[in-house]
C-alpha cells in the first residue's frame, strides 16, 4: 500500500479502530497491526483524491 500511496500528492490516512497512520509511512501502517479480515477506514484528501480512492481500492480488493 505505502509504494501506491506515495505516487499521490493528496494525504492519505488509514485508520484501524481509534487509531490512524499516514498510508504514505509503513511504521504507522505496522503499527495499526492490521490483519486480513479487519474492517479499516482510508481517508483520502487532494488534487488527486479520486484517482488514488480508485487505485488504492483496487489494490486492496485485489490483494487483500
Amino acid at each position: 500500500m505505502v509504494k501506491e500511496a506515495v505516487l499521490y500528492k493528496s494525504s492519505i490516512t488509514i485508520s484501524k479502530g481509534d487509531k490512524s497512520a499516514d498510508a504514505k509511512k509503513i511504521f504507522g501502517i505496522m503499527k495499526l497491526g492490521i490483519k486480513v479480515g479487519d474492517a479499516i477506514t482510508l481517508a483520502i484528501n487532494g488534487e488527486d483524491e479520486e484517482t488514488a480512492a480508485a487505485n488504492i481500492e483496487k489494490l486492496i480488493k485485489e490483494n487483500w
